[in-house]
């Protein structure tokens, strides 16, 4: 089971930066211990308004890693 962590308000290269700090601070390793992945920002089909705000999505496989990035990280 998946432990879902949508960040918002950063950077592609900022959330580069947090895998990174999650993989040397943390000693997490990516496909064993999380995955993770970027979503663009979407619009509803006529343009005008934001479906989706762009975040990146962190799928954790222990329950309590995730929610102590959750509350170290979301704003």
């Amino acid at each position: 089971m998946t432990h879902v962590v949508k960040l918002y308000n950063l950077s592609v290269s900022e959330a580069l930066d947090l895998v990174k700090k999650l993989e040397q601070d943390l000693g997490l390793m990516r496909d064993r211990d999380f995955r993770w992945s970027w979503h663009p920002r979407t619009f509803d089909p006529t343009g005008w308004q934001v479906r989706d705000s762009a975040h990146a999505e962190l799928k954790f496989f222990d329950a309590a890693t995730a929610t102590f990035v959750e509350l170290k990280y979301r704003s």
